[in-house]
């Protein structure tokens, strides 16, 4: 399929990246002169030196003659009006990344088929929505939902308590029961076994499964049985940031949530939003502080701050005094694994 992105930074970048690899043909806008020489570098696409917010910009990228149009720049508004220049031009398929909440997929006083816009995603909200599930979900290390979420494809690692330790693939239906599902690999010491019905699950296999969502959650709490899914459980949230806060509102219903940011304007914001989280203004740096303020008894410790290192060292240090899980935001693709 013929692509084009509008916007080439980390998320413009990544996309590229990955459906460049899958043999599409991908146009990418971009007008930092440095940025747009590093894509093209490192990334088999052509990228056109242009903002992306006019007609002739778009032209420039043959948008009108694309299959689909992706907006991913930093700016709600560009990624809108690029999207609506790119159907007005002819492309069939567009998709915006929108951050603002106010812009919503399923508000029916402005339908976003009228502003020439397919999709809209929200990568907070994504995120927020995704750490949630992985939170209350503890055997389940990622997932990814096909089909509008009728299919979801999942790794889940096996605790050494597990009744699946030891046992053969073909055995599990005796744990699991009758349900429908598809082991598709078996990730073991950074190797990838496809496996069959022979093959034996050991404490610390991430097994890869195909199923409905339901049953995913199913398997995980076989998979990983004394994992902590009660209500009421503290997690510690360090970043007020918009994915901070999306986080957070959407754990304060059922957690202790206390969240720790350093910048005082951001941490008075985020605590006239959230009404049952605690909002502590304190460094997020100091790693002491993080301890007093409950660290070491959180079921869960997520960095969301805007900066990586701060993120990856404050989980490494959770981790180090047995928080039982972690999970940090980072942006820079020299630190992803």
């Amino acid at each position: 399929m013929k692509i084009v992105i509008n916007g080439g930074g980390g998320v413009g970048g990544a996309l590229a990246g990955v459906l460049s690899e899958e043999q599409h043909d991908v146009t990418v806008l971009e007008p930092n002169a440095n940025r747009a020489d590093a894509l093209q570098g490192a990334v088999d696409c052509h990228v056109v030196p242009s903002p992306g917010s006019t007609p002739a910009d778009l032209r420039l990228a043959a948008a009108g003659e694309s299959d689909i149009f992706l907006a991913v720049t930093n700016l709600d508004e560009v990624n809108l009006l690029s999207c609506l220049i790119a159907r007005k031009l002819g492309c069939p398929k567009t998709i915006a990344r929108v951050r603002h909440p106010s812009f919503r997929a399923d508000d029916p006083a402005v339908p976003v088929s009228e502003l020439g816009v397919d999709q809209i995603i929200n990568p907070d909200q994504e995120t927020a929505r995704e750490i949630v599930y992985l939170l209350r979900n503890p055997g389940v290390t990622q997932i990814v939902t096909l089909a509008n979420g009728a299919v979801a494809v999942a790794g889940i690692t096996i605790a050494e308590d597990s009744p699946f330790h030891g046992r053969r693939l073909a055995e599990l239906p005796e744990v699991i029961g009758p349900i429908v599902y598809r082991v598709a690999v078996i990730r073991r010491h950074a190797k990838a076994i496809v496996p069959t019905g022979k093959d034996l699950i050991h404490a610390g296999d991430e097994v890869f499964v195909v199923a409905e969502p339901d049953t995913i959650e199913q398997i995980g709490r076989i998979a990983y049985p004394t994992a902590d899914r009660g209500q009421n459980r503290p997690v510690m949230i360090l970043g007020a940031s918009d994915l901070g806060r999306n986080l957070a509102g959407m754990l304060q219903e059922d957690c202790r949530v206390t969240l720790i940011e350093t910048n005082e304007r951001a941490a008075r914001a985020a605590s006239e939003e959230l009404t049952r989280a605690l909002v502590i203004e304190a460094d997020g740096h100091d790693l002491a502080t993080l301890e007093r303020e409950g660290l070491a008894r959180a079921s869960a410790f997520v960095a969301v701050s805007d900066e990586d290192e701060m993120n990856l060292i404050g989980c490494l240090y959770a981790k180090r005094i047995g928080v039982p899980r972690t999970i940090a935001r980072v942006e820079r693709s020299m630190y992803r694994p």
